[in-house]
């Protein structure tokens, strides 16, 4: 235990208990199997297997998320950022917070808040009553937003992905060369490069699709106020699909 005033240096946590009380400091924990609760600080520590856990009023900073590894964010505490590698789990509950983090592989759980995230690989996922924002989704990184979550300005480069699901919704999103799939609601996308498809019963309201942008909406789906910019070289264009025959 690392008390209030104390620090402890390269913890090795291998299937025991470690905990880092309120003013307490832990720097560089190597996490194997067991646990660490961390209601002080938490710097530059990694879990292999096993999880750290930071509670309400708990900061960890600069942890890495390995194969087999989970950090859980409790109400109260702050991830500030987290690096999640391939087969590692990051789960942020309600009334907790993220910000920053890079996902090169395995899973971020969203039920709290999560800002400025970066997705190369994997997914982002925001729950119900949870919100995302400004999060960069690269190639072969995922953004799905289920019914009852939210994703604010979430920017799409090329090879990357947003889902809206029914009952979700998408306020402001940023296309360049990704595609987002609208099956809730999405206000005021920017379609630069790449595609925006309106799924059934999804709605499109305010997208802009520049030079280069494609629009598809579905038979079923919806798109109201699009905007279409002065046609260059390579157009923009938007594709309403028709019911089948």
């Amino acid at each position: 235990m690392v008390l209030s005033g104390g620090t402890a240096l390269e913890t090795t946590v291998g299937g025991g208990l470690e905990i880092v009380s309120s003013g307490g400091i832990d720097s560089g924990a190597q996490i194997f199997g067991g646990e660490q609760d961390v209601f002080g600080i938490a710097g530059g520590g990694t879990v292999f297997g096993g999880s750290q856990v930071i509670e309400g009023g708990g900061t960890a900073s600069n942890t890495t998320i390995a194969n087999g590894g989970t950090l859980v964010v409790s109400a109260g505490g702050l991830a500030d950022p987290t690096t999640i590698l391939g087969g590692g789990l990051e789960i942020i509950s309600a009334r907790g917070s993220d910000r920053g983090a890079l996902l090169s592989g395995g899973e971020q759980d969203v039920y709290g808040n999560a800002g400025g995230a970066t997705i190369f690989a994997d997914s982002q996922v925001i729950e119900s009553g949870a919100a995302g924002a400004t999060p960069l989704l690269r190639g072969g990184g995922t953004l799905d937003v289920l019914s009852g979550g939210s994703a604010n300005s979430a920017r799409i480069s090329a090879g990357g992905t947003e889902a809206v699901s029914a009952g979700a919704t998408d306020a402001g999103a940023r296309v360049s060369g990704g595609a987002q799939l609208v099956y809730g609601f999405a206000s005021r996308t920017i379609v630069f490069t790449g595609a925006q498809l309106v799924g059934p019963g999804g709605t499109a309201s305010g997208t802009t699709i520049s030079s280069g942008g494609t629009e598809i909406v579905n038979s079923a789906g919806m798109a109201s106020g699009t905007t279409i910019s002065r046609l260059r070289p390579s157009p923009a264009a938007v594709w309403l699909n028709s019911p089948a025959a």
